[in-house]
């Protein structure tokens, strides 16, 4: 048990290290598109970046 969750914590840091630290460099930007503040406002009846996020996908 302990020789497979040493290799899943190797593995994740030669992953995180083979692309950069990919989810680190792009938090700043995922926070601003959750917030909204990426628009300069919404023209109407137009979704903005957080409800084409968290709009539920029918049929599938």
């Amino acid at each position: 048990m302990l020789l497979i969750v040493a290799r899943l914590v190797i593995a994740g840091l030669v992953f995180s290290a083979w692309f950069g630290l990919a989810q680190s460099r792009a938090s700043k930007l995922a926070m601003a598109v959750v917030r909204g503040s990426t628009m300069k406002g919404t023209p109407k009846g137009e979704l903005n970046h957080f409800h084409a996020l968290t709009a539920p996908r029918p049929g599938s």
